[in-house]
């Protein structure tokens, strides 16, 4: 028997036909495990976890609500928005789009593509690998601290733009 890994031509794909005709592969999500016990995550309905959710469907630690890892997942594709999250960690994440997501919306970056180039050089991570979905605590504090910096700077300037 030959146990040789199959060409990728070779692998059989599911595939769907978008209303153009044309054919799509459907993405394959990779098993999750928890960072903190090390647990599968689980798709399961957002309404079981949280009393609001934001999104249709979370990924889950099996071990839920001891473990109390969780993260939203893509309403089409399910796949996650970034990697299982405590508590502490989900509200960090949180803190630090809410001070990045100023940046753009504010109008010191045109468009939220500009502001994390920006936060690529300064954090120096490849900007496909860019998403504060997938940050641990020490990069949300440098995303947050980065941030308030360029506030304050543009604050400052803008107050010495009026006194003229």
């Amino acid at each position: 028997m030959n146990h040789a890994p199959q060409r990728r031509s070779q692998r059989k794909r599911k595939t769907t036909v978008t209303r153009k005709g044309w054919r799509r592969s459907k993405p394959h999500i990779k098993p999750i495990t928890c960072p903190y016990c090390g647990g599968q995550a689980l798709l399961r309905p957002a309404k079981e976890i949280k009393r609001q959710p934001t999104y249709e469907y979370l990924w889950v630690c099996v071990r839920f609500p001891e473990c109390d890892s969780f993260v939203s997942a893509h309403d089409g594709s399910k796949r996650p928005m970034g990697t299982l999250a405590n508590r502490r960690l989900r509200r960090k994440r949180h803190e630090a789009h809410k001070h990045f997501d100023m940046l753009w919306q504010i109008g010191i970056f045109h468009n939220r593509r500009d502001a994390y180039f920006w936060l690529r050089d300064v954090i120096g991570i490849p900007y496909g690998f860019l998403h504060i979905g997938k940050m641990d605590e020490g990069f949300c504090d440098k995303v947050i601290r980065e941030s308030q910096k360029v506030m304050r700077n543009y604050s400052e300037q803008k107050c010495n733009d009026n006194r003229i």
